[in-house]
C-alpha cells in the first residue's frame, strides 16, 4: 500500500500500471528459484545452505551476513516511514473523519524526531520478542496480520470499486480541501500526469520489487511445510501472483 501511494509522488512520470505488471513479472523468477530449492532441499536453512553448496561457504556466509545487516538497517527506514508517513496520516484521516483535534494533533506529534527514534527501539524490541516466540507462535501471529492486511486491502478495492470520482472529490471538499487546486498546485510543483517515461518507470520497480520479493521468506520455514515439494514451490509463486494482481487492479 505504501508503495502505491509514494510511487506517483517519487516518480511522477511513472507508469504505475506498467510498473506493477513488470514488477510482477520479475518477481516471478526469484520466487521461482528459491521455490525449487525448497522443494529440493527443505530443511537445509534457506540461502546459506545453498549458497555454500552450489559456490562456496564464504559466498554463503558474505551473502547472509549482508542479508542481516540489510535487515536491521531497514528497521531504521521501517521506523522513520511509520512516525513520518503511516501513523501521521492514519491520524489526520481517522481525526477528520471523527471530527477530533485531538486524534488530528497526534498526526503532527507523532512526525517529530525523537517518535522516529522511540518507533525504531519499539520495532527492535518487537522483532526481539518475535524472535524468540517459536516458530509455530510466530505463523499464527503472522497469519492473524495478514488476514488483517487482506481485509484492509479487500476493503480499499470495494471502496474504490463503489465509490465514483465525483464522490472522491466532493470528500476532498468535505474535509477542507479544494480538489482543483491540488492538482494545480501538484502541477506547479513538478508533478504532472500523462506524460509517462519507459526510464522512470523501470527506475520504479525496485520498491515494489521489494514489496513482492519478500514471497521467497517461506524457504526460511521450508522445515515447517508438510507438503514442501509441492507448497514450497508453488507458495511464493501464487504469493507473487495474486499479490501482483491485486496491486495492477488497485492502481488500475
Amino acid at each position: 500500500i505504501l508503495v502505491i501511494t509514494a510511487t506517483p509522488t517519487g516518480f511522477p512520470h511513472s507508469n504505475p500500471v506498467l510498473m506493477a505488471i513488470l514488477t510482477t513479472f520479475f518477481c516471478l523468477g526469484p520466487a521461482l528459484l528459491y521455490g525449487v530449492w525448497t522443494a529440493t532441499a527443505p530443511r537445509s536453512g534457506a540461502d546459506y545452505v545453498w549458497n555454500s553448496r552450489a559456490f562456496h561457504p564464504w559466498v554463503g556466509f558474505a551473502a547472509n551476513f549482508a542479508a542481516v545487516s540489510w535487515f536491521i538497517l531497514g528497521n531504521g527506514f521501517l521506523a522513520w516511514d511509520v512516525a513520518n508517513d503511516a501513523l501521521p496520516t492514519a491520524f489526520y484521516i481517522v481525526g477528520h473523519a471523527f471530527h477530533s483535534s485531538t486524534v488530528i494533533g497526534w498526526g503532527a506529534t507523532v512526525s517529530g524526531k525523537n517518535w522516529a527514534f522511540a518507533i525504531g527501539i519499539v520495532v527492535l524490541v518487537l522483532s526481539a520478542v518475535g524472535c524468540g516466540l517459536g516458530m509455530r507462535r510466530t505463523v499464527r501471529l503472522m497469519t492473524i496480520l495478514l488476514a488483517l492486511t487482506v481485509a484492509g486491502v479487500i476493503l480499499s478495492l470495494l471502496i474504490l470499486l463503489f465509490h465514483s470520482h465525483h464522490d472522491f472529490v466532493n470528500a476532498v471538499a468535505q474535509n477542507g480541501g479544494n480538489y482543483n487546486k491540488i492538482l494545480a498546485d501538484g502541477a506547479q510543483a513538478g508533478y504532472q500526469t500523462g506524460h509517462y517515461s519507459l526510464g522512470v518507470t523501470l527506475l520504479s520497480m525496485p520498491p515494489l520489487y521489494l514489496a513482492l520479493g519478500y514471497s521467497v521468506a517461506s524457504a526460511y520455514a521450508g522445515g515447517e511445510l508438510r507438503t514442501a515439494r509441492t507448497t514450497g514451490l508453488w507458495g511464493p509463486m501464487g504469493a507473487v501472483i495474486i499479490a501482483g494482481l491485486l496491486i495492477i487492479f488497485k492502481i488500475g
